[in-house]
């Protein structure tokens, strides 16, 4: 797959229904790819250097004002600095005020227990860096698809994105990123049936000497 950016230095599968997380450099580039398509990614990240600080989907609307982020827009952290900002997005139909899906709200929703879910996964995915659940709650979501209806409520709909879709982010600080390939059959977010995500990290293209 081609990129404008410089050199891969990974390359990995995150597995239908599981969780994966790893630090980027500022500068560095990772690429989010539906690789069968319409299934949903959650994101969560932190500060690489003080992972109190985390990304923030609250600050990030009442600053981009908008809940459907894509191309050429930022998010923020809960300290209002620039943590990742989105340079190419394929679908545009990306998601942030929402809670990622958790055992809490399967049972509220569904009156279901003991499901898998992204907060579960994304939390056993950054506890290496000392991240604790509690700090997994909302999350950047790529390719979920919703809908906004005429009295005020949002509806989940199945994706729009098709098989090899893909959003790329560049790490605006050092940070860990966490990459759920969203486990949720209740709802439509994965169209019912769960897939693998890919991700591809990428170092910043290298400035010609003047």
């Amino acid at each position: 797959m081609s990129s404008p950016h410089g050199a891969q230095v990974l390359e990995k599968i995150i597995p239908a229904r599981t969780a994966i997380a790893l630090p980027m450099t500022k500068g560095q580039v990772l690429r989010v790819v539906d690789i069968e398509g319409q299934q949903a990614a959650d994101i969560v990240a932190y500060n690489l250097h003080a992972t109190a600080e985390g990304l923030s989907t609250e600050v990030t609307v009442q600053i981009l004002r908008t809940s459907n982020p894509s191309t050429g827009q930022t998010l923020y952290s809960i300290e209002w600095n620039p943590m990742l900002t989105i340079v190419a997005d394929t679908v545009h139909t990306n998601y942030l005020p929402g809670e990622i899906c958790s055992d809490e709200a399967n049972f509220f929703r569904y009156g279901v227990r003991g499901s898998v879910n992204c907060r579960d996964n994304l939390a056993a995915s950054v506890a290496p860096w000392g991240v604790t659940k509690g700090q997994v709650h909302g999350a950047f979501a790529p390719f979920l698809n919703m809908a906004y209806l005429p009295d005020g409520r949002t509806m989940i709909q199945e994706p729009a994105s098709k098989a090899g879709d893909y959003v790329e982010l560049r790490a605006e600080m050092d940070i860990v990123i966490g990459i759920s390939a969203c486990p949720q059959v209740l709802n439509a977010c994965n169209a019912y049936n769960p897939t693998p995500l890919g991700i591809n990290l990428y170092e910043p293209v290298a400035s010609s000497p003047s």
